[in-house]
Parts: C-alpha cells; sequence; structure tokens
C-alpha cells in the first residue's frame, strides 16, 4: 500500500496559480453563472466547510479552486484520486491530497488527514472540495452515487458546515460554454449527527441515500432550468472572453455595416 500523497501548499504557488487560473477560465468560458452563492455569505468564518458536488467535468476542480479562494477567501483542500494525483502533482501544491479508492486502509488514513486538518483550531478555517462520485461521469448520468467518506466526514466534524453544488457546463448563444453552478442551504453536521444517529452502518447508509438523493434533486432543478432558459435569478461570478459573434457584431458597428 502506496503513503497517501498530502498536500504541500506553498502560498506564492497559490498566488501565481490564482492567477493563471482566473486568466484560463475568463479565455475559456463565456461566463460562470451561480444561483444560491449568496447564501454562502452565513458561512461561520470560525468554522470549517464541506462542499459536495457532482463531479462531471475536469474544469470543476479549477473553479472549485477560484471560488474558495478568490471569492469566499478560505484555505481550500481538495481530494484528488491518487492515480490522477501522482500524475499532476503540481496540484498539492495548491492544496490537493490523494485519495485510493482502491485501497480502503489508504482511503480511510486520507479521511484522518483531512479531518485533522479541519479539526485543527490553532489554524485559519478550512474548506474542503469533495467529489463523492468518485470519477467523472457524464451530467445526466443516473444514479447517482456516492462512494464511502462523505458520510464518515460528517460524523468525524461535528463543527462543519456542509454545502451541496451542482455544476452545468453547456453551449447557448455564444461560441464558448457557460457554467451554471447551484448552491445548497448550509447545514451544519452537528444537526446531521443529531437527525441520523450516526452510530451504526445503516444509518451511515441512510445518510447517504439522503445525500444522493439531494444532490439528484438540486442537479435535475438545474439542468431544467438551464435547458428552459429560466437563468433570471442566476448571477455572474466570472465574466469571460469574447465569442466571436460578439466580436463580429462589434466590428460591424464600428465600420457602420
Amino acid at each position: 500500500m502506496e503513503p497517501i500523497i498530502k498536500a504541500r501548499k506553498d502560498p506564492n504557488v497559490e498566488r501565481v496559480f490564482a492567477f493563471v487560473n482566473r486568466w484560463m477560465l475568463k479565455r475559456y468560458f463565456h461566463q460562470i453563472w451561480t444561483i444560491g452563492f449568496e447564501k454562502l455569505k452565513e458561512l461561520d468564518p470560525k468554522r470549517p466547510v464541506i462542499f459536495y458536488a457532482n463531479h462531471s467535468n475536469w474544469w470543476d476542480g479549477l473553479i472549485a479552486f477560484y471560488l474558495t479562494r478568490d471569492l469566499l477567501k478560505i484555505d481550500g483542500y481538495l481530494m484528488m484520486m491518487a492515480k490522477q494525483l501522482r500524475k499532476y502533482s503540481f496540484f498539492r501544491w495548491i492544496g490537493a491530497f490523494s485519495v485510493d479508492r482502491d485501497s480502503p486502509i489508504s482511503a480511510y488514513r486520507s479521511l484522518e488527514y483531512i479531518a485533522d486538518l479541519l479539526n485543527d483550531k490553532t489554524k485559519q478555517p478550512r474548506a474542503l472540495w469533495i467529489f463523492p462520485q468518485g470519477e467523472l461521469l457524464a451530467n445526466d448520468f443516473r444514479p447517482i452515487k456516492f462512494l464511502r467518506g462523505l458520510d464518515w466526514l460528517i460524523k468525524h466534524l461535528p463543527e462543519a458546515q456542509l454545502v451541496a453544488v451542482t455544476f452545468k457546463y453547456e453551449f447557448l448563444n455564444e461560441q464558448l460554454p457557460e457554467v451554471f453552478l447551484s448552491f445548497s442551504n448550509i447545514s451544519n453536521t452537528s444537526n446531521i449527527n443529531n437527525t441520523f444517529m450516526l452510530s451504526d452502518q445503516e444509518t451511515l447508509k441512510t445518510l447517504t441515500k439522503k445525500l444522493e438523493e439531494d444532490l439528484t434533486k438540486q442537479l435535475d432543478r438545474l439542468k431544467l432550468e438551464v435547458i428552459e432558459q429560466k437563468t433570471t435569478s442566476y448571477r455572474p461570478i466570472l465574466k469571460g472572453g469574447m465569442s466571436i459573434n460578439i466580436m463580429y457584431e462589434r466590428a460591424k458597428k464600428l465600420l457602420g455595416l
């Protein structure tokens, strides 16, 4: 069994990468839209946060980094499959650490590692991004199933705040794709623990099933609103590249055509 790959955060690397990351997001996306993002203003800055989300695109982690560091100003960490982190070890410097889904013992140690980081009261509160599906799957793939881990973290992080996030990437009226994100209401893990009495495997399974169902509903609602273009309540958090059609229209106006 290989040891887990721990994060090796470097503030200087994070600073440079944040600049590059913003540039990439602006270049490759027309806009990033959110609904429910304003709820995150209610996060308690003295307590850790767990963001859990569907995972359908390579960009998910980079958008998570932008949200956490640039917008929320939280010290963020990302759980990443060991095979991918060995391939892209650079991400250790910005908060990624490994989890090996093929080794229960290694996966358990990864959970212990991040729980210790999030429970550390000597440091500023931290945030974890976790994609409990454990692999990249198409946005419309159903049923959504979670690997074990999120339930364990909820049980062992009684002071954490839990937020469900859904991602959807779509080409609409522009040459470049747009990203839509939906954020759930903030839940306190202490309340979840009290409701489900997380003392045995059956109650943990019940909790996982409830989280799966809630994320599925949230993702289905997001999909329907984008398809039906009922997005007037969405707010942009990043305005990106200019599409060819916009440049063409501006050129026509400039030339008086």
